[in-house]
């Protein structure tokens, strides 16, 4: 790029804009041939069940051609950034230069083709010293011009040395990991820093709206962990932004290995990439779900037992949707079962013949209590409830905010100690869900449906009778039973079994869940003794 005056005077940038074009277009031909890859090959091949010694090598080759698709999508689209941010801030210092030669002409100066600029002709030292102060100011911003030209230049230079573009050759090792990295350098080389989306999900979603096509884009790519933990944000952003955050912390290069324990593998022996490998095989086995069935990761974390939030159908467009919060004993390796149960809740919700579609949330977004040992009686306080009941708060505000302005029907259902959850989180009225449905309950954290702030007439509780944590867990230190009359909540009809037997197929409780979720009524036991 020039930073001489007759070269950034005679400038063209169309070579440029049209770069920073065909970089884009090829990040959305990547985009879709990974989507397809993933559609077409390797999720058919998953779904037929296919195994075995050959199968392993087949299926590691097509992953690797699907991360060098998704890793060349990353660096395109920060060649573009790169490219269309270099265009705009040459064609800023060309424009200037221009404007400030045309301005100083035309009040009688004269700029050489090196950019000497001289002053008109005067005829005493008084009109010398008065041109003075206009004279310093044109040199000033051509100046300016010439040195914002050189900057760009090199900032541009410097950024795109960043990228290797080595990678569709053959895949290396942390090169997923590497390939986001090297795009918030490359961005942090321009000067463009880090997005801050407001914590409050109606202000998230107004900030989102409020940003160009190209920063949505850049962002969802360059910062997905920022952007796919934003309550507020479109779920198909944060589902694009929360993917790619999966696959780059899953070849994240501090993930320790057999090596770093003395074992002769290179497998990660670390917990977290176990934890995000089991969330990334739940999701994977459906990638072949038809429209309506179609998975969105809308957040997860691998510290601990980890964290996932995953949507069945689009949670924005869906006129119903139901938000299930498990209980005791679930981690991110527990997402493959957590999704069976959206299924089996969404189907439920679908023979209820719904107003319009059905969307069904697997929400683990807190740490659930471990079954009870000596060491760990978690599950007999309120404390994770507590501590996870802001996070579920801001989750169904943010689903709200992203869903428009439009009102669309939200059912919450609590199993077992979700249900506590559910409960902590809906005190005094401040979760927002229309409807509130709970199913193998220990308790509530309240003593009556009234402390909910909602009607009563659309709060359910169900429980079997042969279901071991109602029965021996519930009155004693999380609540009484929300079936009971004097707690004051609908009781729906539920089958005779276990404490998971809600929601097997076909059955009354199952049933009544989805009836609820489909803004339709359940069969009752007994209807809301307080008031509706």
């Amino acid at each position: 790029m020039p930073a001489s005056f007759l070269q950034l005077w005679r400038l063209d940038l169309t070579g440029v804009a049209e770069a920073a074009h065909r970089w884009h277009a090829l990040s959305q031909e990547l985009e879709h041939a990974h989507t397809q890859h993933q559609r077409q090959v390797t999720g058919p091949l998953k779904k037929d069940g296919w195994t075995g010694e050959a199968a392993d090598a087949a299926f590691g080759f097509m992953t690797g051609v699907e991360n060098r698709l998704a890793i060349g999508r990353i660096e395109a689209e920060t060649v573009h950034a790169v490219l269309d941010t270099v265009h705009q801030r040459m064609t800023r210092a060309h424009n200037d230069l221009r404007t400030t030669v045309r301005e100083a002409e035309s009040n009688g100066y004269s700029v050489d083709d090196d950019g000497t600029i001289s002053p008109p002709r005067v005829h005493n030292r008084y009109e010398a010293a008065d041109q003075e102060p206009e004279l310093a100011g044109y040199r000033q911003r051509i100046a300016a011009a010439l040195s914002a030209a050189e900057e760009a230049s090199n900032e541009g230079r410097n950024a795109l040395a960043i990228l290797h573009g080595d990678i569709m050759g053959q895949y290396r090792p942390h090169a997923f990991n590497e390939a986001g990295t090297d795009a918030q350098s490359a961005m942090d080389v321009l000067g463009i820093g880090t997005p801050h989306p407001p914590k409050d999900p109606d202000a998230a979603a107004k900030w989102w709206h409020g940003l160009s096509p190209d920063q949505q884009r850049d962002y969802t790519l360059f910062y997905p962990q920022l952007i796919g933990s934003t309550d507020g944000l479109p779920a198909t952003v944060r589902n694009d932004a929360n993917r790619i955050w999966l696959d780059e912390q899953l070849d994240n290069p501090d993930f320790a290995t057999g090596h770093d324990a003395g074992i002769a593998t290179t497998t990660p022996i670390d917990p977290r990439y176990g934890n995000l490998m089991s969330l990334k095989l739940a999701l994977d086995s459906y990638d072949t779900a038809p429209p309506g069935r179609e998975l969105y990761l809308l957040g997860f974390s691998a510290g601990g037992d980890g964290k996932a939030v995953v949507a069945m159908g689009d949670p924005d467009t869906a006129t119903h949707v139901g938000v299930y919060v498990p209980g005791t004993g679930n981690t991110i390796t527990s997402t493959a079962g957590g999704l069976k149960r959206i299924d089996l809740l969404q189907q439920a919700a679908g023979l209820a013949h719904p107003s319009g579609p059905v969307s069904t949330v697997y929400w683990l977004g807190y740490n659930a209590p471990e079954m009870p040992s000596v060491a760990d009686l978690g599950i007999a306080t309120t404390t994770r409830a507590d501590n996870g009941a802001p996070a579920f708060r801001r989750f169904i505000q943010g689903t709200r905010a992203a869903q428009g302005p439009a009102h669309h029907h939200i059912t919450v259902i609590g199993h077992s100690y979700g249900s506590t959850l559910v409960g902590s989180a809906a005190k005094g009225g401040h979760l927002g869900a229309d409807d509130i449905v709970v199913v193998g309950s220990p308790g509530m954290e309240i003593t009556n449906v009234t402390d909910l702030g909602m009607p009563a007439d659309h709060v359910y509780a169900g429980a079997s009778p042969h279901d071991p944590i109602v029965k021996w867990t519930s009155n004693l230190t999380l609540g009484p039973d929300p079936t009971t009359t004097d707690f004051g909540a609908n009781e729906i009809t539920v089958a005779p079994g276990d404490h998971s037997s809600y929601f097997n197929q076909g059955t009354d409780g199952l049933l009544n869940m989805g009836r609820i979720i489909a803004g339709k009524t359940p069969t009752l036991l007994h209807a809301a003794q307080g008031p509706s």
